[in-house]
């Protein structure tokens, strides 16, 4: 009886774990949900693997629509964006999901790395949250790439069939990034964010 207490032990823990561990997920594009184990390392493309035994997949944004990690409570999506470069257009990728509803908010942060005269290198990181409604194009709305009268503007516009919320965002005229995740979070639910 002791044995198979111990061994009934053993199963269960290894049942929990096992469970645990695939409590990430994938959706591909063609909307299957992939129970799974996803690992993010710092310089390369995420991974994903559905048991320890299958080699590890890429995450690509052409397969993959979104996926959450578990251990962050954090979902990821495909975004198309225009990231307001000339050289680069309609560039897809996986932002963090902020807010998602009638209107999704997302946030990039994006690094860059330069060298100056006497070699000495500079490390600098710009956040910037992108919106999309109705659609899985998002733009910049909060960030350094555009003149602030714009982005406000254009979030005026995203608001403009809520009349609540709107006048709101008219009456307060305040853009940080508290007030443009409380707008867009009362935006969707009818509660301001807490």
């Amino acid at each position: 009886m002791k044995i198979n207490l111990i061994a009934l032990t053993t199963l269960l823990v290894a049942a929990l774990t096992a469970r645990a561990q695939n409590n990430d997920r994938v959706i591909t594009v063609t909307g299957d949900t992939i129970a799974c184990q996803i690992n993010l390392p710092v310089f390369s493309a995420p991974k994903y693997r559905t048991s320890k035994n299958e080699k590890a997949k890429k995450i690509k944004t052409d397969s993959v629509k979104e996926y959450y990690t578990a251990d962050k409570s954090t979902w990821y999506r495909r975004v198309f964006y225009d990231p307001k470069v000339l050289w680069v257009r309609n560039k897809v990728c996986f932002m963090t999901v902020v807010e998602s509803g009638k209107i999704n908010l997302y946030e990039l942060i994006t690094s860059t790395t330069s060298y100056g005269a006497n070699g000495t290198m500079y490390s600098s990181s710009n956040t910037g949250w992108y919106v999309s409604k109705g659609t899985d194009t998002a733009i910049l709305i909060k960030g350094t790439l555009l003149a602030r009268q714009k982005r406000k503007n254009e979030f005026a516009d995203l608001l403009a069939d809520n009349k609540t919320v709107y006048d709101k965002y008219m009456a307060d005229d305040k853009f940080g990034f508290d007030e443009i995740r409380n707008l867009v979070h009362l935006y969707n639910t009818g509660e301001p964010y807490k």
